[in-house]
This record gives C-alpha cells, sequence and structure tokens, in this order.
C-alpha cells in the first residue's frame, strides 16, 4: 500500500508558462500524492509509487505525442521545413 509521506512538498512543481504540456517539459505526476514533479527515477521518492510521464486522456496523448515528434524534427540538423510547418499546423 502507497502512503504519502510528505516528501513530496519539497519537489513540486509549478505549471510551464509557455503552451507546452506538463510531460513534456520533463514533470511527472504521483497519483498517490497528487502532485507533478521533476524526478529523474521512474518511482516517487516520496510513497514509491510508479510516476506517470505520459497523459492519459487520448486527445491529449495524441497531442503530446505530436509534440514530442515535432521536438524531435525540430533538434535534428536535416530538417524538412514543410514537414515542420505540416506538423505544427496540425497542433
Amino acid at each position: 500500500m502507497y502512503v504519502c509521506n510528505g516528501i513530496c512538498n519539497r519537489s513540486r512543481v509549478k505549471k510551464p508558462v509557455a503552451r507546452i504540456s506538463r510531460y513534456l517539459s520533463g514533470q511527472k505526476l504521483c497519483n498517490i500524492c497528487e502532485t507533478y514533479m521533476i524526478h529523474s527515477g521512474p518511482r516517487c521518492p516520496c510513497c514509491g509509487c510508479k510516476l506517470r510521464s505520459n497523459p492519459r486522456s487520448g486527445k491529449l496523448r495524441r497531442e503530446f505525442q505530436r509534440q514530442k515528434r515535432l521536438a524531435i524534427l525540430k533538434t535534428q540538423k536535416s530538417i524538412n521545413v514543410d514537414t515542420v510547418k505540416q506538423i505544427e499546423t496540425k497542433i
């Protein structure tokens, strides 16, 4: 049984200012503590529960995957400008 020990209050983060998802900015959600945090491990440092790093709902999941693909395309050196514009218009 997972129980919040209150340690998560120190690692709590605010929502990103830009129109970017929490998950894309590196934040993860603990369902037990009900807080978003930036943590490198797969488990919550407070309760030990597995952290969620992707959205659950279908609409938000598809948008997250699209934004992730767009971020990957922008970081690659051989960027096809037309491809990036097509993906941006879908977002």
